[in-house]
């Protein structure tokens, strides 16, 4: 799954992400630190990504062979066939979006403008709800886990940032900003 240079560069040319090598404004050390980082973050993440797709495919393979109309049927094709189709985007953007992270891991997320009056109420689709309490619920478990690497990784993010300890919904590579990389 690993991509040539050159189409990852496209990728991340696309998303308008943040790369570690064009912050010139962190120490050398430290940018060396975050790349090392971000390529053992996407060595470990890339066979576990590529398991979930293809049990996710075996999945929704079952599905529709176990479907009993076939509308059933053909609603688990089209999603395999989306899921196939949208295979080879994933990983690359997943990458892209933990390098970012890591590259403005020192950077105030932008308030929008609704963040800055309160918050914006909406309606939401049933299952955008779910999967938002279902990631929600990954990474509490993931953070009650891993606690203590967790208030240790922040020390470390804030002693590289010049800044207080991070929380652990911050930490670039901590449950939550990982699963919103996975969303992306």
């Amino acid at each position: 799954m690993a991509l040539p240079v050159d189409r990852r560069r496209q990728t991340r040319k696309r998303a308008g992400v943040a790369r570690i090598a064009e912050r010139t404004d962190i120490a050398a050390r430290a940018r060396g630190v975050l790349e090392e980082l971000s390529n053992t973050l996407n060595a470990r993440f890339e066979p576990a990504l590529r398991g979930t797709l293809n049990d996710l495919e075996q999945q929704l393979f079952k599905l529709a062979e176990q479907a009993r109309n076939n509308a059933e049927q053909e609603l688990a094709y089209a999603s395999l066939r989306e899921v196939k189709r949208g295979r080879a985007d994933i990983g690359p953007r997943f990458a892209a979006a933990i390098e970012s992270d890591l590259a403005s891991f020192d950077r105030e997320p932008e308030p929008t403008p609704a963040s800055s009056v309160g918050p914006k109420l909406e309606l939401m689709q049933e299952h955008v709800f779910e999967e938002d309490l279902a990631l929600r619920e990954i990474a509490s478990r993931a953070e009650v886990r891993a606690s203590e690497q967790l208030y240790e990784l922040g020390h470390r993010f804030a002693v590289l940032a010049a800044l207080p300890v991070f929380e652990s919904e911050r930490v670039p590579c901590g449950p939550q900003r990982v699963l919103l990389a996975l969303r992306g």
